[in-house]
């Protein structure tokens, strides 16, 4: 009697997961392409705003070089945990490509993990230095440090993320068993 409570719960089960992993790479999408998108739009409207000012109406802003900065900063480290998330980051490939694929796999283990280990000991001064500078104010905006330069802790986080998705990649790898 119970033969069709087995098969709805695999269901709920692949159902769910479908959800969040489409959940988490709508955030992700939203986090390391929209927003870079965004910031880079207004890292260069900025910056022509301040060529046309200059330049046509001979007048010196200086909020727009600020507002380029603060943009360039955003665009920049989500930029780069995007790279991290592809595998888009420089390696040296003329001795990597040709190491075998499983130390390849443990190299690449062993620098994950380095990196998450840096990377979490940092996120907690990092975290505690952005609220110390939320009552420094940026010179021309008078927007908090805070905002300007908290796209860091974030970089952080998507990047210990990421390498923990490499090195799932990478055991796997590992455990594969050899082909004949």
């Amino acid at each position: 009697m119970d033969t069709g409570v087995k098969p709805c719960i695999q269901l709920l089960k692949l159902g769910g997961g479908l959800v969040l992993k489409k959940a988490y790479n709508f955030i992700l999408y939203l986090i390391e392409e929209v927003i870079p998108m965004i910031t880079l739009f207004i890292t260069v409207m900025s910056i022509l705003i301040q060529v046309f000012f200059r330049y046509v109406l001979n007048i010196s802003l200086t909020w727009p070089f600020e507002l380029s900065i603060y943009g360039f900063i955003w665009t920049l480290y989500l930029g780069a945990a995007f790279a991290r998330r592809k595998g888009k980051h420089v390696k040296l490939d003329i001795v990597y490509e040709k190491l075998p694929e499983k130390v390849r796999a443990f190299s690449d283990i062993i620098f994950n993990i380095i990196t998450i280990i840096i990377f979490a000991m940092i996120i907690y001064p990092v975290w505690d230095y952005l609220l110390f500078s939320y009552r420094i104010k940026t010179v021309a905006l008078k927007i908090p440090w805070t905002y300007a330069f908290g796209v860091f802790p974030v970089f952080l986080i998507l990047i210990i993320i990421h390498n923990i998705e490499y090195i799932v990649k990478d055991i796997k790898i590992l455990m594969k068993k050899e082909e004949s």
